[in-house]
């Protein structure tokens, strides 16, 4: 059986994978989970039985990362627009946003931290 040789396709946005990844059968890529569910002919690859969501993620999925928010400084003597849009992304309304697009804050409502983003992983 001939098999061919893999093809490393880097691809500059999200659209652009899922359009190679749409179009080439086998195509492999890596996107966020709201984006790879919405386009026809992409399918989630499951690992260990368990798909790219939260509920998953808590139980073990293993392919996920923490996007943390680094500050130059003292957050407290930044410029209020940077102050501002640090005090937004751990308020309610991000939090929802944040949740809508199937990702987890790492701020609980009730202000504790969400576990996945405080604990090693191994």
């Amino acid at each position: 059986m001939l098999r061919s040789q893999p093809v490393i396709c880097e691809q500059t946005t999200t659209s652009d994978v899922l359009v190679k990844v749409r179009s080439r059968a086998g195509a492999v890529g890596y996107v966020d989970t709201p984006n790879a569910l919405l386009t026809p002919g992409v399918k989630q690859v499951r690992l260990a039985g368990r798909a790219a969501t939260i509920d998953d993620i808590r139980a073990g999925y293993p392919f996920w990362t923490v996007e943390y928010l680094y500050s130059y400084g003292d957050l407290d003597k930044a410029d209020p627009l940077t102050r501002s849009f640090a005090n937004y992304l751990v308020g309610a309304e991000a939090r929802s946003m944040i949740a809508a697009q199937q990702d987890a804050p790492c701020v609980r409502g009730d202000g504790t931290p969400e576990p996945l983003c405080t604990t090693p992983r191994e």
